[in-house]
């Protein structure tokens, strides 16, 4: 039971982050430049990836144990070559980092050459591996994840929702070591850009002539930027690697229960990771700012002059004057007054 509300509750936090950031970036169009395409192709990602696990949950919830058969398998397969897309997109997002640092006056023409066939690229090979091997566990029947449990471990429980527990055991190891692979190679990737970053920042530093002048000022720029999500996605990027380690080596050595919920802390990175890189972007943050400023002018009611103050005698409508206004004397007083 607390395994199914974690599960659901984890699907819809993803769910949510996603549309929101997908909503933010459709409603600003200036959103267009480079790494802006990259993050709405990761934040559409990580989009269908909580769809396909929210679809999952609600269903154990409303049709316990319903879904073990094709439907399951089929989700839990293309859910898992999701996955490979996010952190295959993640990577792209590294390697437009590394080319605006090292490369940054020629950067935005690359990246437009370069950008149709990441995008493509992060689809096409993780959802057709995802697709080839639901069709083939059909076929085969694989040994399931539950199945190698019981049989090396002694493990007698049996998850009745549609868990990564039911795809094959192979598959799930292919897929640990393939997203340690990827995760492995944005790290080194962002540490090489801190690298060539690092060095030149100190060259500037040291001595710059006219004619550098622009490169430096784009350099310098992009390189701020870098820095101001490095700390994070190295983090991310650490609990990746770890996570996809334990899991592998879970699979022939059984590990404390604690180790487990590191699987917990993966997920939530993909949203702290979407995001961070979004938010790195000027333009797209100042969309965020933009969009949540008009959602609370929408929701908070406009200020009225309904409400009155007392002024000796006298009541009058709340203006925001720092001294109240004098009142208006009577015909008589006025009289008297002159």
């Amino acid at each position: 039971m607390l395994g199914s509300l974690r599960v659901t509750f984890t699907a819809l936090m993803l769910l949510a982050s996603f549309v929101l950031l997908l909503a933010v970036a459709r409603k600003y169009r200036q959103c267009k430049e480079s790494p802006i395409p990259l993050v709405l192709n990761l934040s559409f990602i990580g989009f269908v990836l909580g769809l396909l696990l929210t679809t999952a949950s609600v269903w154990d919830w409303v049709s316990p144990g319903s879904l073990l058969t094709a439907p399951c398998l089929w989700m839990l397969y293309i859910s898992m070559g999701v996955l490979n897309a996010f952190k295959a997109a993640t990577l792209c997002l590294a390697v437009d980092q590394f080319s605006a640092v090292a490369s940054p006056l020629r950067h935005r023409d690359r990246m437009a050459r370069w950008l149709p066939g990441m995008v493509a690229a992060t689809w096409a090979a993780p959802l057709s591996s995802g697709l080839a091997a639901a069709a083939l566990h059909q076929a085969l029947q694989p040994e399931t994840v539950q199945q190698f449990n019981r049989r090396v471990f002694g493990v007698q429980h049996e998850a009745a929702e549609c868990r990564w527990e039911r795809a094959a055991h192979l598959f799930i190891v292919a897929e640990e070591v393939w997203l340690l692979a990827l995760s492995l190679a944005s790290g080194s990737l962002f540490v090489f850009t801190a690298v060539v970053g690092l060095r030149r920042q100190r060259r500037i530093n040291r001595a710059a002539g006219p004619s550098d002048a622009e490169l430096n000022q784009v350099a310098v720029r992009h390189f701020k930027s870098f820095k101001r999500i490095i700390k994070v996605l190295a983090l991310v990027t650490l609990l990746d690697v770890v996570g996809a380690a334990l899991r592998i080596v879970s699979r022939w050595h059984q590990l404390p229960e604690a180790f487990h919920y590191m699987s917990v802390v993966r997920i939530p990175g993909l949203v702290i990771e979407c995001w961070t890189y979004g938010l790195s972007h000027s333009g797209l943050r100042a969309a965020v700012v933009d969009f949540f400023g008009r959602m609370r002018s929408a929701v908070e009611p406009l200020p009225t002059t309904e409400c009155v103050r007392a002024v000796g005698t006298h009541t009058v409508p709340c203006r925001g004057e720092s001294e109240p206004p004098e009142p208006e004397l009577e015909p008589a007083a006025r009289s008297e007054h002159t």
